[in-house]
């Protein structure tokens, strides 16, 4: 069942990325593989249906079968969607057939240096790796944080004064002077910091976001000697 939804997810990814429009297409499985689709719909089906293929193209073709990869099809479908999809999944040759919708995160920053930070959010350009990023966007929509939660952050101390920590911070301790001192003159620290808590979602008034848009800080200090 998990890895039918897995396949699932990426299938719908795929026809997000053709020409045509992703709310006018429809993916189903088939329940054989091998020959073609169009024999074994009937005629009422395949008239709901426009360039009707398959959704994927491994080089692997044993490991794609054993997954059942080369039983799923993708078409474009100008018409009723639902009824496309009512009347296929009525055929006996289809296992199972739905719509494919346009996902839109629920949650996306309005700092104005966020489409700068690829480690959230890479969207590969201009010479980066489409998603090759922790996801941000899709955790914020599960959770974005508690302000109920302290995160330590032991590093080279802390900037108090920058605004994107206003309200956000805790007493800490220097471990390296051994006092209650703790601000940055390193930066590091101060930079690490902002990217786990500094106040985000702040519109023009902040300039990056940050992984968990609602925690307070505990600063600390550590600063080993080499």
């Amino acid at each position: 069942m998990f890895l039918r939804r897995i396949l699932t997810l990426i299938i719908a990814a795929l026809t997000l990325t053709s020409p045509t429009l992703a709310s006018e297409r429809v993916v189903l499985k088939m329940r054989n593989a091998g020959g073609q689709p169009e024999a074994s719909l009937s005629a009422g089906s395949l008239s709901r249906l426009r360039n009707l293929k398959r959704a994927f193209h491994p080089a692997n073709k044993q490991l794609a079968s054993k997954l059942g990869l080369d039983r799923w099809y993708v078409a474009d479908c100008p018409g009723d969607r639902a009824e496309a999809v009512r009347a296929l999944k009525q055929e006996k040759a289809v296992e199972s057939a739905a719509a494919v919708g346009t996902v839109r995160l629920a949650l996306t920053p309005n700092d104005p240096q966020f489409s700068t930070q690829w480690a959230l959010n890479n969207t590969g350009y201009p010479s980066g790796i489409a998603g090759a990023d922790i996801h941000a966007e899709e955790a914020w929509d599960i959770t974005t944080g508690s302000s109920s939660v302290t995160v330590a952050v032991i590093d080279t101390g802390i900037d108090a004064a920058h605004p994107e920590f206003a309200g956000r911070i805790v007493a800490g301790y220097n471990f390296v002077k051994d006092n209650s001192n703790t601000s940055d003159d390193h930066g590091h620290g101060t930079n690490c910091a902002g990217i786990v808590g500094a106040a985000g979602n702040r519109g023009g008034r902040g300039g990056k976001a940050e992984v968990d848009l609602e925690y307070t800080t505990n600063r600390m200090r550590y600063f080993p000697a080499v």
